[in-house]
């Protein structure tokens, strides 16, 4: 087998439909219309009139979105919403309430609130926000498992080879992948340069981040250089102004 050295140097429309809400208001005025309005439209819902029913309710079952009234009993939506997300880290929570304010929809955005709704609620205004929150939830799942696929794609265990060259190839890699540090890895071709390359990023503090790819024989020279490296104002005819790499 040839050589491989790692040197390490200091929207579309998703499907929503059964999904599980849970409405938290003790005002059955302005509930039971809501409630009415979002099981006519297909979704399982739950209704409570208290925080603390809400937080049995999450405990309980699966909950995907909770709407909550600002002004509850004993607790506010807003810290409701913090709580509930302790329980179920996967749900959202859409803010209504009767006395909004810019203040108030800043906070509640600031708890992770998906979207903040003035009463009287417009029924036109709940349904694209409950669509929408809930299309949000499943692209953020989505993404989410298409991470947990790519990271266990690139997992080293997908690294073939026994021998104490490649134990030490391993070993380089592992330790790389802990650094900040840029990395060149030679070989000849075929020997898998590019499956290091993605395994060093998808097992690093970076694996979030993309990974982008570039064929460096695709440009010329010059602007390989320029784009790579930047250029400071000046630095020749042309270069108006300063240019980070």
């Amino acid at each position: 087998m040839a050589d491989l050295t790692v040197t390490g140097t200091d929207t579309e429309t998703q499907d929503t439909s059964q999904a599980a809400i849970l409405v938290v208001d003790g005002d059955v005025v302005a509930r039971d219309p809501l409630v009415g309005l979002l099981r006519d439209s297909g979704y399982l819902v739950e209704a409570v009139d208290s925080g603390e029913e809400a937080m049995e309710a999450v405990r309980r079952s699966a909950v995907d979105l909770v709407i909550t009234d600002l002004h509850l009993p004993e607790i506010d939506g807003v810290e409701l919403l913090r709580r509930l997300e302790q329980v179920n880290g996967r749900l959202l929570g859409i803010v209504l309430t009767g006395n909004g304010s810019m203040a108030h929809a800043v906070r509640a955005m600031k708890a992770g609130a998906f979207n903040f709704i003035p009463k009287p609620v417009d029924s036109d205004a709940v349904g694209v926000s409950v669509q929408r929150a809930l299309e949000f939830r499943k692209l953020r799942e989505d993404n989410q498992r298409l991470q947990s696929a790519v990271r266990d794609r690139y997992h080293f265990k997908n690294l073939l080879g026994n021998s104490p060259a490649m134990w030490s190839v391993y070993e380089l890699i592992e330790k790389v992948s802990e650094t900040d540090s840029p990395i060149m890895i030679s070989g000849e071709s075929g020997t898998g340069k590019e499956l290091v390359s993605r395994t060093i990023h998808y097992n690093s503090s970076r694996m979030e981040n993309p990974l982008v790819s570039v064929s460096c024989s695709a440009f010329p020279q010059d602007i390989l250089e320029r784009d790579i490296f930047g250029y400071e104002q000046g630095a020749f005819a042309g270069a108006v102004v300063a240019r980070i790499g």
